[in-house]
């Protein structure tokens, strides 16, 4: 009967672990939901042979294919310009992706404000199907904000920028929209930029992100550039702690950056500093990826109930054996 007892209890131990590793797994794989934002206004006509243009589709191709290369992940595409508008929902076919990413032209101005909200409508609109996914936007451009909303009194002054209330709504929709669920990487392409306007464009879309914020000045480094962050998106098991090496990587030297990232302190935000600011948000978006990861405490509950009730049957069948042998 003791040898019995043993050998029920053991399965059902066996079985109880390996219901919870199922539902750990279950729990722990949340995807990734990613809107790609593009910049598709006329200076991304600039290049030649290769425009632009041409090396944002590229590097936004490769992004994708290893984005979905994991299972679950979707991605959108939205074109903004003097406007924005989504030219791919949210979908894990590449080809679809593709073909639509090849289908861009040029038009317009840079409407960052625009960019952003048509990302936050698609991200809250696939969430009303009662998805659960991490939220990532991933905005690429070459420029500064040129047109859209605009907002006088934040960040940003007109000592900082001409077009400064256009970079201040931009940013506050960012602050009240964004920060708090979703995780934001920037990708700068400044080739032809120099002085103020280079300086400014640096800050601008380092404000902007959460996470990586990443400048080039070619479009070889525009592919590297989105395969860097693709990898940042995908690796989401990793601890997210700052890696000093990849953080803010520009092709120039990282001293620049840091004098860039350290100029910032006059920009505050709500928090009155704007390093801070964009640090905050960055643990505010993680802080919500970690809450997504726990999705799974339904099915925790669902694997006690069923060890219990293993662990029943299994009193019941040695009670009602050990009946028949009397």
């Amino acid at each position: 009967m003791k040898k019995t007892l043993s050998i029920i209890l053991c399965a059902v131990l066996a079985l109880s672990c390996v219901f919870s590793a199922v539902v750990t797994a279950s729990a722990d794989t949340v995807p990734n939901y990613v809107a790609v934002v593009l910049d598709v206004s006329y200076t991304m006509d600039i290049g030649s042979p290769v425009s632009r243009l041409d090396s944002e589709k590229e590097a936004a191709i490769n992004f994708c294919e290893k984005v979905l290369h994991t299972q679950g992940n979707k991605v959108c595409v939205i074109a903004f310009a003097s406007g924005a508008e989504i030219v791919c929902d949210f979908t894990d076919d590449l080809d679809l992706l593709t073909t639509e990413i090849n289908k861009m032209e040029t038009t317009g101005a840079t409407y960052f404000s625009a960019a952003l909200e048509t990302a936050n409508e698609a991200l809250t609109a696939e969430e009303a199907k009662g998805v659960k996914f991490r939220r990532n936007i991933v905005l690429c451009s070459d420029g500064t904000p040129l047109g859209g909303k605009k907002l006088d009194d934040y960040a940003y002054t007109k000592d900082d920028y001409s077009y400064y209330y256009n970079a201040n709504y931009a940013l506050k929709y960012r602050d009240d929209e964004l920060v708090s669920n979703t995780k934001i990487y920037t990708i700068g392409l400044f080739k032809g930029m120099s002085g103020s306007e280079l300086d400014f464009a640096k800050r601008f879309m380092k404000d902007l992100s959460t996470e990586d914020s990443i400048i080039v000045d070619n479009g070889e480094d525009l592919v590297i550039a989105f395969d860097d962050t693709a990898s940042n998106i995908v690796n989401v098991d990793t601890p997210d702690t700052p890696d000093p090496a990849n953080n803010n990587t520009s092709s120039e030297d990282s001293s620049n950056n840091s004098s860039n990232s350290s100029s910032n302190g006059g920009s505050s935000s709500n928090s009155g500093n704007n390093n801070n600011t964009a640090s905050s948000g960055s643990a505010a978006a993680q802080s919500v990826a970690s809450d997504s990861v726990s999705t799974g405490d339904g099915s925790v509950s669902f694997a006690l109930v069923l060890t219990v009730s293993l662990a029943a049957f299994a009193v019941i069948a040695i009670t009602a054996r050990k009946r028949e042998t009397e």
